[in-house]
């Protein structure tokens, strides 16, 4: 409720609503269930709602953490984009050292 009052004094004073309450949470009034969230965002996304604006319908996630959510996909877009395409899946653990050196490295 205070939300949408200082959202309405924040449109007749032009200014910004995250000026006014700093970092605003989705919350909504009634309650509904993780999986009823999710069925609703994946029909929004079935009829290509924008992914950052189904981040914001998410309850409790701050407009903060779908700006990070937004720069670690863009993080993972440059680095598919110059050829790590095993980004996409994690980080990966160091291959185990070998004690036999390989024909390379004899050489050098």
């Amino acid at each position: 409720m205070i939300g949408v009052a200082v959202k309405h004094v924040a449109a007749q004073t032009r200014t910004p609503a995250h000026y006014l309450l700093g970092d605003m949470v989705n919350v909504d009034a009634q309650f509904r269930s993780e999986a009823q969230y999710a069925d609703a965002l994946t029909k929004y996304k079935a009829i290509n709602v924008p992914d950052e604006r189904l981040w914001e319908m998410i309850p409790g996630v701050s407009p903060s953490e779908v700006e990070r959510w937004k720069s670690m996909r863009t993080d993972q877009a440059a680095a598919v984009v110059g050829g790590d395409l095993a980004s996409m899946f994690g980080t990966k653990p160091d291959p185990a050292p070998t004690d036999d050196p390989t024909p390379a490295q004899e050489g050098v």
